[in-house]
């Protein structure tokens, strides 16, 4: 049944209106519709009467109608369609559903102010039937004509379609879903077959030359009385579950947990020795970013989401100065400290609350470039809802199964109708993605770690919920390692993850060669230089080697003698050449290598000139000539002007915090939208709303009943627009006080025409005159009684 006609209150007149019906609803009614759509009262609305005109604007229709799924959107065209007010047989025929059906809908559309009721019925709001478009369920609109065509059964239009022109049928089939509408050239090929079904009523001639219109009682005949091909699609479809082993879940989700607090602080590391610099228009290059997927061996899709994972979490940022690059915040050096459960937290932490979608890396814009990582063009907020909601999935399946990604796909959009669909379904594809790259999920099933996460998101996040759920992460990543396999190919392979101290010793001594089960790491040259330089000596090189490979101190037989020589060789050769400042110049206790330098082509631009067997001088800046050295494979020292080795330690820069770090104490953010008030504010703001609105009334009556004509009481400009555009729908005159440049206000009694662009266009009842007004003059509007 529809919803129950609300007790009269002391100012209720005969409700015409959404604000009528409001000033006639309960506290409780307007508590429920306070929950529901928080919008209307936020920022504070002064009366019920400013809580109808809020409801009225498009942005609030719109925002009403994007949470209706796609049952409900179904139902509120049909109701748009069966007349107004609204006829529910006809709107249950229309939606292919029983009558039970469409009456909790409709109360539903009440209670959320998207219909009010009067005495002749419910009617929808108008501004909610014009958001659905001039073709709502791709019908036509009402035209006179249309009433010749209402009894006309499908089989009698098939036959006059057998009758007519070959392409009759082509373009009758063409519009009878939608659009409703064509251009038809005349004398084009199809113009025979226009005339035959203009003449036959089949279509009928529109408002602008050469369009033509299928009346909608000739589309709904044809489509047998629905509304859209196929099912109805009341109900959410269905999401089929694949068979997944719980051990197998906890294990896989670890293992992705910990690889993403690897792969973050390498490239973290990496940025802060060697910041890439920021783009001119913002973001990251496409060269820095396809490096960092090279230095991680990740597709850039994958790279691309790391990057901007680590943006999110505040762990990198712009470091804001005159010739800006992305490095590490002082947040890293936090995070890093952190154990690795908190760790994980951060990061899905920073991933919840950001509105950045990675995924949207790499797509070109309309008529534009690529987007860039960290650029603007990645912020869609969007994102964030639909990261909620994908969530929210995921956790309502059993934990020992996986839904099918295309089984969610198709559930969010049911959800979301009026959302572009591409758009949404490349969002929750990529976010399922995201997901495993976290290790919220493997093999598409929430892992433990992902549902204590979602149980955890709330308005007030608890402590000792959040210190458990670290906890758990922690017991489902994989147990660090503590040694080392050492081989005879110069490499060393880690049976699982590296943490502190000897992660940071083997990325300095060697390079990654491999990722998986295992990461093998590669000496060389080059990785041991970078040790040396950074301070080590060869023997504390050996020492560390022997440590991690579980020798005991000493015992350098458990390095493989290859690599020992080349410890040992790289250490020899290390420092041969120094290097100091005079401009700079170059010592060598080796004349032959010195020779060999100064002869090397590649070193042109050092200038170098030769003053002695051992000494050779540039005007090159002393940094210049170390990079440049090191650059072609030499390995020189720099040292003071006694000789003493000076040590360049490596530099790492770090970005400012610019930003409210996201998971750092009691920083936890909720992956849920702002909820709407609490039952208690709600009903607190009701009794404020219904009491302004009394009293609102009650300056009204007063005014009504003075012994003098006065002036219409002031009103919000929002209600007077809402009372104005209703009148011009209804064709109804109104009561309106126009301020004049005196600021003197006077009162008129005019019949409104349109209202747009911050004005009225009206007509004088007394003298037929055709009057325009600027909405700012006016000070108010009332029906005239």
């Amino acid at each position: 049944m529809p919803p129950p006609a609300p007790p009269a209150g002391p100012w209720i007149v005969p409700v015409r209106s959404l604000a009528d019906d409001l000033r006639g609803r309960s506290p409780d009614q307007i508590a429920d519709l306070i929950a529901a759509r928080p919008d209307l009262v936020r920022p504070s609305a002064g009366d019920l009467s400013a809580v109808a005109a809020r409801a009225c604007t498009r942005a609030a229709v719109y925002r009403a109608l994007d949470d209706l799924d796609t049952g409900g959107l179904r139902i509120f065209q049909a109701l748009a369609l069966s007349g107004d007010p609204v006829d529910l047989d006809a709107a249950a025929a229309l939606a292919g559903c029983p009558r039970e059906r469409v009456e909790p809908a409709l109360e539903e559309f009440w209670r959320h102010a998207l219909a009010w009721r009067s005495a002749d019925g419910v009617h929808l709001v108008r501004e909610a039937v014009e958001a659905l478009g001039p073709h709502p369920g791709g019908l036509a609109p009402d035209h006179p004509e249309d009433a010749t065509q209402a009894r006309r059964t499908k089989s009698a239009i098939e036959a006059v379609l057998a009758q007519a022109p070959p392409p009759a049928a082509a373009i009758v089939e063409h519009l009878v879903w939608g659009p409703p509408v064509a251009l038809a050239e005349p004398g084009g090929r199809t113009a025979e077959a226009v005339d035959h079904l203009l003449a036959a009523g089949i279509l009928r001639r529109g408002e602008s030359p050469g369009q033509v219109v299928l009346p909608a009682p000739v589309a709904l005949a044809l489509r047998e009385g629905r509304l859209a091909p196929g099912p109805p699609g009341l109900d959410p479809p269905q999401v089929w579950l694949t068979p997944v082993r719980p051990p197998d879940i906890a294990a896989g989700a670890g293992t992705a947990a910990s690889t993403v607090l690897e792969h973050l602080d390498e490239l973290a590391q990496a940025w802060g020795e060697q910041p890439p610099r920021v783009l001119r228009s913002g973001g990251l290059g496409v060269r820095d970013l396809r490096e960092v997927a090279t230095r991680l061996d990740l597709p850039v899709p994958h790279a691309a989401f790391l990057i901007e994972l680590g943006y999110a979490a505040g762990l990198i940022d712009d470091d804001g100065e005159l010739e800006p690059v992305w490095a590490p915040t002082p947040g890293y050096d936090e995070w890093l400290a952190l154990p690795a459960g908190r760790r994980w937290l951060v990061l899905v932490s920073g991933w919840l609350a950001s509105h950045r979608a990675a995924h949207l890396v790499g797509r070109r814009e309309p008529d534009g470039p690529a987007v860039n990582a960290l650029a603007d063009g990645v912020s869609w907020p969007p994102i964030r809802a639909i990261r909620v909601e994908v969530l929210a999935d995921l956790y309502a399946v059993p934990a020992d199964s996986a839904a099918v990604p295309d089984d969610l796909v198709a559930r969010l959009g049911w959800r979301h109708p009026l959302r572009a669909q591409p758009p949404l379904a490349q969002a929750v594809q990529a976010l399922l993605q995201e997901a495993g790259w976290l290790g919220l999920t493997y093999a598409g099933a929430l892992g433990p770690p992902g549902r204590a996460l979602w149980e955890l998101q709330g308005p007030s996040p608890d402590r000792t919920a959040e210190s458990a759920l670290e906890r758990l992460v922690d017991l489902h990543l994989p147990v660090p390692v503590e040694r080392i396999l050492l081989q005879a190919d110069l490499t060393a392979v880690a049976p699982g993850r590296l943490e502190g101290p000897a992660a940071r010793f083997l990325r300095l001594a060697a390079d990654i060669e491999s990722r998986g089960g295992a990461t093998v790491y590669r000496f060389s040259p080059h990785s041991l230089r970078r040790a040396l330089d950074a301070g080590w000596s060869a023997d504390q090189v050996h020492s560390a080697l022997v440590d991690l490979a579980g020798g005991s101190p000493g015992a350098t037989e458990v390095i493989p003698q290859p690599l020992a020589y080349l410890i040992t060789d790289t250490a020899r050769r290390h420092g041969l050449i120094r290097v100091g400042a005079t401009a700079t110049y170059l010592r060598s206790d080796d004349p032959v290598g010195l020779d060999e330098l100064v002869a090397d082509r590649r070193l042109t631009a050092l200038r170098l000139r030769r003053v002695s067997p051992g000494v050779a001088l540039s005007p090159s800046a002393l940094a210049t000539a170390l990079s440049l050295l090191r650059t072609h494979g030499y390995s020189p020292v720099a040292e003071d002007g006694d000789g003493a080795v000076v040590l360049t330690p490596r530099h790492h820069r770090r970005a400012p915090l610019r930003r409210p770090r996201i998971g750092y104490a009691g920083a936890q953010p909720s992956a849920r939208p702002p909820a709407g008030p609490g039952r208690e504010e709600a009903t607190a703001m009701a009794a404020e709303l219904i009491a302004a609105e009394d009293a609102r009334q009650a300056r009204l009556a007063a005014a009504r009943n003075a012994p003098e004509p006065v002036d219409v009481p002031d009103c919000d400009p929002i209600v007077t627009q809402m009372v104005l555009r209703d009148a011009a729908a209804a064709r109804r005159p109104v009561r309106i006080g126009v301020s004049d440049a005196t600021g003197r206000v006077r009162a008129l009694t005019v019949l409104p025409e349109r209202v747009s662009g911050g004005r009225l266009d009206a007509v004088d009842t007394a003298s037929g005159a055709p009057l325009t007004f600027s909405i700012a003059r006016l000070t108010g509007a009332k029906p005239h009684e």
